[in-house]
């Protein structure tokens, strides 16, 4: 698994469980909704955080799942929202 495999994983929407729901002030009640991440600015610097355990059915295994990534030249160009905000704010051309 690459870390651009897992950087998909992240932007994926994903249903809120019960028991987990977002409030609503409009309408004053708990629902269920969908949330999603995003990047829209990437620092010079990034730090990215894997999870190390899976958590099925209240037990926490360790993921043995090995994932690759590059030392240097990690392109966050597919991930990140505002594509002319890439790398410490220089703007880009975008086609």
């Amino acid at each position: 698994m690459s870390i651009y495999d897992c950087l998909e994983l992240f932007r994926q929407d994903n249903k809120l469980s019960k028991g987990n729901e977002w409030y609503c002030s409009r309408c004053k009640e708990h629902v269920q909704a969908e949330k999603k991440m995003e990047l829209y600015k990437v620092p010079e610097v990034l730090i990215i955080q894997l999870k190390r355990f899976k958590d099925f059915n209240c037990n926490n295994d360790k993921n043995l799942i090995e994932v690759s990534f590059p030392i240097e030249d990690l392109d966050m160009t597919d991930y990140v929202v505002d594509k002319a905000t890439i790398d410490d704010g220089m703007e880009i051309e975008v086609p």
